[in-house]
């Protein structure tokens, strides 16, 4: 669970990020996944994520049904729920075990043996924390492997811990470090998550979770360098931004922190915190059953980054529905219509999008545009065949024609300068 703590360590995580060594490289943890299709859909199809979840203490039937549309996934820090999504809604449950407790293991079994297998268990929430599990990496480690000699048992991968990004001193768990081979206190998760796996030894962990309620500063940095450190699968099951106070803040953080987890390869899974709470920025649903916040209607209609979909073209395609993007960032939109932009954050930006076209022919493109002038090329399978240039900077439509030929292919969109914004692109066979 957050504390007010985490706002104190935004300073000492930078200076942690240059005094701590890189670890291991990237590894592979799990079994290879079955090779996925490839899927066509329309344009304006709405995509739910396999990975979006959402923290939860209480959740009925019509707040299942208005989440489900995006969110694929819950827990509630607890090895079993009495919340049941209802027969027409799918909706997954993945239990934890939040603390050193025999009870919990020994629930987490009963839990198994009752009920559907879960897609993975989750183990101990934030060790590192005060109030929370807090318990040493060593007693960690041995907690974990219980939790996993139980979940082995039913083919089941258990991911964790789950931890707080860093602490205040006098929050923190202090224990002997078998790697420095002295007394540390564990202001930092990274040194914890270390000894951690140098105490589970042969063990496999085939991810690890941590929490975030920093600004975007934080969360780009943390999902970068627990990968660049442990090389493992992230889950990020617990995020918000802490100290928002305005919706705006609140829903240009919601949209550009999944955003990033959406399209980042190694991060698994991640749930927003929470479902409920007296904090309307922190809150998916309002208090009426089945009502979405705004917070709510930004997560569930969030894009998937999926490069096994494509697009039907003739049809309006989303900006956001990039599948790979450089040197850009997502924003809500302030134009007349449409869900959000896409801004370069520096020249040469870059989105591609898969598209699907039934048959070969010329195409009219129409670009809806703002923001900064510059040269707009247009390329297929990356291969520059048109370009565009803005006349104004506010809002605009540009056009522009390609040829494309049947079948799948990928549109790459390259914008010249910085700040340059798109809204969405409109395709229409001309002959």
């Amino acid at each position: 669970m957050p504390t007010m703590i985490r706002s104190t360590c935004a300073l000492f995580l930078m200076a942690m990020f240059v005094m701590i060594s890189v670890g291991a490289g990237p590894a592979a943890t799990e079994a290879e996944a079955p090779q996925k299709r490839d899927k066509i859909v329309p344009c304006d199809a709405h995509m739910r994520s396999d990975k979006r979840g959402v923290c939860a203490n209480k959740l009925v039937d019509n707040d299942f049904r208005v989440l489900s549309t995006g969110v694929s996934w819950w827990y509630n820090w607890h090895f079993t729920s009495h919340d049941t999504p209802p027969d027409d809604v799918s909706f997954d449950y993945v239990p934890m075990v939040w603390g050193d407790d025999p009870d919990s293991l020994a629930g987490l079994e009963a839990h198994l043996k009752s009920h559907p297998k879960p897609r993975r268990i989750m183990i101990l929430n934030e060790p590192n924390l005060k109030d929370q599990a807090f318990i040493p990496p060593k007693r960690t480690a041995e907690v974990y492997k219980q939790a996993k000699a139980i979940a082995d048992k039913f083919g089941v991968p258990v991911d964790g811990p789950h931890m707080s990004l860093g602490s205040a001193t006098e929050a923190s768990i202090t224990a002997y470090d078998p790697i420095d081979k002295k007394e540390v206190t564990y202001t930092y998760m990274v040194p914890f998550l270390k000894a951690f796996l140098y105490y589970v030894g042969d063990t496999e962990v085939p991810g690890i979770g941590y929490h975030a309620y920093g600004d975007m500063n934080e969360v780009r940095w943390s999902v970068d360098e627990m990968y660049k450190q442990f090389g493992k699968p992230l889950w990020v099951t617990e995020y918000a931004r802490w100290d928002a106070r305005d919706m705006d803040t609140a829903i240009t953080h919601i949209m550009q922190a999944t955003d990033l987890f959406e399209r980042t390869e190694h991060v698994h899974g991640y749930a927003f915190f929470k479902e409920r709470a007296d904090n309307p920025y922190i809150s998916l649903l309002e208090k009426e059953p089945g009502k979405l916040s705004p917070l709510g209607e930004v997560y569930v209609n969030m894009p998937v980054h999926d490069k096994h979909v494509y697009y039907q073209i003739p049809g309006k395609l989303q900006a956001e529905r990039y599948v790979t993007m450089n040197n850009a960032e997502i924003y809500p939109t302030k134009d007349a219509d449409g869900f959000a932009d896409m801004t370069t954050t520096q020249a040469r930006g870059e989105l591609s999008y898969n598209i699907y076209t039934e048959s070969a022919g010329m195409y009219e493109l129409t670009l809806r545009i703002s923001g900064e002038s510059g040269e707009i090329q247009l390329g297929v399978n990356k291969r520059i065949a048109a370009a565009v240039t803005p006349t104004q900077n506010g809002w605009q439509d540009v056009k522009a024609r390609l040829r494309l030929k049947a079948g799948k292919q990928t549109l790459l969109v390259r914008f010249a300068s910085e700040g340059q914004t798109l809204n969405w692109i409109e395709f229409v066979e001309v002959e």
